[in-house]
């Protein structure tokens, strides 16, 4: 059925219209009693071999949705209805942005890929709050492990970046099970000049202190670099901020940053 009727009419659309018709389908979804339920049966598989616990959360599979297909808060507990052991929402910052430029999302179907320039679009810290506190409320004694994902502004400048994550962080962290810090998007810009070590060690201080560190987890830690480096930044993090932040140093398909044959993937 997908291949031959639903992928071909999202195919027709570009990929930003065919996201939004994705989501606007998962809500009407869930607005029909049983729908969820309907997914669940459909999709979640449940057995103790799949389960983890992972800084002491416990997770029903490790099979997660990532940050950036619901930005705004808007579908997660349809998504989550889908099977996976997490979902995380965002990225979110302080203020609503546009992102950058459209056309900004280009499929590449010879190698089932996307070319994603985005920039961190959404619709503000305030908006992504209240979709949560109204899922959330929605959701009372239904499982589900929700991840925060939380950003700076292109606007800010780079030595204020711990200022937005802070502000995320005060916003988002009464919601989630855990919160994501994400520095590790190549499409805004100067970013990725926290992942220095001595930014790095800032950020996480200010971070970790702030709400005393519990259910942090930092995304995308040295994308892209040798293993060496990203070995001894975990171990940097690890040391000077302990077990609460964790650091994933996996190249995530999302942010890959050069093509396979060799271009840069933001060109």
């Amino acid at each position: 059925m997908y291949r031959r009727i639903i992928k071909p009419i999202l195919f027709s659309l570009t990929i930003e219209r065919a996201h939004h018709v994705a989501l606007l389908l998962l809500r009407i979804i869930g607005l029909i009693p049983g729908g969820r339920w309907l997914l669940r049966k459909c999709y979640t598989v449940r057995h103790p071999a799949l389960e983890r616990e992972v800084f002491g959360i416990k997770f029903a599979n490790p099979v997660g949705l990532a940050a950036g297909f619901d930005r705004n808060g808007e579908a997660f507990r349809e998504l989550a209805a889908l099977g996976f052991g997490f979902v995380e929402v965002g990225t979110v910052t302080p203020l609503a942005q546009p992102g950058n430029p459209k056309p900004r999302m280009f499929r590449l179907p010879a190698k089932n890929a996307l070319i994603n320039r985005l920039g961190f679009n959404n619709e503000g810290l305030d908006a992504f709050i209240a979709n949560v506190q109204q899922s959330q409320v929605r959701r009372q004694g239904k499982p589900l492990l929700l991840g925060l994902n939380i950003g700076k502004n292109a606007s800010t400048p780079i030595e204020d970046a711990t200022r937005d994550y802070l502000t995320c962080l005060e916003g988002v962290y009464p919601h989630a099970d855990y919160v994501t810090v994400n520095i590790s998007s190549p499409n805004t810009q100067n970013l990725r000049a926290l992942q220095s070590d001595e930014a790095l060690d800032g950020l996480l201080g200010a971070v970790a202190g702030h709400r005393g560190g519990g259910g942090l987890r930092l995304r995308g830690l040295g994308q892209g670099g040798a293993h060496a480096r990203q070995t001894g930044q975990a171990q940097h993090v690890a040391a000077r901020h302990g077990r609460a932040i964790g650091a994933r140093l996996s190249c995530a398909v999302k942010a890959v940053i050069r093509r396979s044959d060799g271009r840069a993937a933001r060109r």
